[in-house]
């Protein structure tokens, strides 16, 4: 029950043998809503908790409720603003799929829908 962000991890030996050991973890979060409203909280839709550090490569797509791709965004990108050909689209349920892949050649596939709400 934690949100998604990059945490660091510290093993402790626990008879003192060893250093601690650090290790680097990526905890995936897909947030359900957006509120582009520039007030400063959810004004954009982006993945919690992934980066180009531990996924050099990815595809991240949006799309409207025909399938149409609203947006592409960069990984490391502030997110999707709500915007489509300068234009700022409609409240709605917008679906995402992404393939991140990881330092080891490894992809993982995620999919799912969030909804964009303006108050």
């Amino acid at each position: 029950d934690i949100t998604g962000g990059i945490y660091t991890l510290i093993v402790n030996d626990k008879s003192g043998c060893t250093k601690d050991a650090k290790l680097m973890v990526s905890v995936l979060q897909y947030p359900k809503f957006f509120t582009p409203n520039n007030d400063g909280y959810n004004d954009t839709w982006k993945i919690r908790g992934a980066n180009s550090k531990f996924y050099p490569l990815s595809d991240i797509y949006i799309f409207d409720r025909y399938g149409n791709i609203v947006a592409k965004i960069p990984l490391d990108s502030k997110g999707w603003d709500g915007v489509f050909n300068g234009e700022l689209l409609l409240p709605d349920d917008y679906w995402f799929k992404v393939q991140l892949t990881d330092k080891k050649g490894k992809d993982h596939f995620h999919n799912g829908h969030f909804a964009l709400i303006r108050k």
